[in-house]
C-alpha cells in the first residue's frame, strides 16, 4: 500500500493504484489526481519520471561519463539475492556497462560498484523530481478564448 494525498481536500490515505492516474477520492468524491507523499527509493517513481529525472540532471554513467542516451539503472547487489532498491544498492551505468556487468560480473567486484552508487554520486537525485513547472508565455497574437 502507498500514501498519497488529495490535492483538493489535502486528506492522506493508503490505497494500491498507479502514480499519475485519476482516481475518485472516497472523502471528496471528485475525480483528482494523487501524488505520493513519501518517496524513500527511485523505484517510487514510474519509469517514465525515472527517466524525466535522469535527463532533467544531465545524469552520465557512473562508470565512464557516457551522456548520449539516459544511463540505466542497476542493482549492485541483484533484488533475488536479496538487494534492496535503496540508493546505496544503485548505479547508473550506460547501456554497454549495463550489458558487461551482467554478461561478466566476474570483473565487476561489488566494493567497487558500491563506490559508484547513486547514494555517492548522485544524492540529490530527489531535488529534480519536485520541479515546478515553467508557464507558457502569452505570445502577441494569441486568441484568448
Amino acid at each position: 500500500m502507498t500514501k498519497y494525498k488529495c490535492e483538493k481536500c489535502g486528506k492522506q490515505f493508503e490505497r494500491r493504484i498507479k502514480i499519475g492516474r485519476f482516481i475518485r477520492c472516497d472523502s471528496c468524491k471528485t475525480r483528482q489526481t494523487h501524488h505520493r507523499v513519501e518517496i524513500t527509493t527511485i523505484f517510487d517513481l514510474s519509469n517514465r519520471t525515472i527517466r524525466k529525472l535522469l535527463k532533467r540532471a544531465s545524469a552520465k554513467c557512473s562508470l565512464c561519463g557516457y551522456d548520449d542516451s539516459t544511463p540505466n539503472l542497476h542493482h549492485i547487489e541483484h533484488r533475488k539475492n536479496g538487494g534492496s532498491d535503496q540508493a546505496d544498492n544503485l548505479i547508473l551505468v550506460c547501456p554497454n556497462h549495463h550489458a558487461e556487468i551482467h554478461e561478466y560480473s566476474d570483473r565487476f567486484e561489488v566494493a567497487f560498484l558500491r563506490s559508484f552508487s547513486i547514494e555517492r554520486t548522485f544524492p540529490d537525485w530527489k531535488s529534480y523530481y519536485n520541479v515546478t513547472p515553467v508557464k507558457k508565455q502569452k505570445r502577441v497574437g494569441d486568441r484568448t478564448g
